[in-house]
């Protein structure tokens, strides 16, 4: 999560906005290229819709399309 590389899996339990997904991959992409950038798995999940439709927008602005966002939540037993 801290330095994520290639082909890894990133998953990001309360997404939020989809900020952390967004800095790892342009992490990736910066150090191994775009190619490389669109090998990570990303995986989001957030438990309000509203914040969720927010965070799949911000995906969509930055051209990342390989990240799968869903809601729900963490917490919830």
């Amino acid at each position: 999560m801290l330095v994520p590389k290639p082909s890894e899996s990133i998953y990001d339990p309360a997404c939020g906005s989809g900020g952390m997904l967004i800095i790892s991959y342009k992490h990736v992409e910066n150090e191994h290229g775009r190619k490389e950038a669109d090998k990570l798995f990303l995986f989001g999940q957030e438990a309000n819709y509203k914040t969720l439709a927010l965070a799949k927008m911000n995906l969509y602005i930055h051209d990342i399309r390989n990240a799968h966002l869903v809601l729900g939540d963490t917490l919830w037993l």
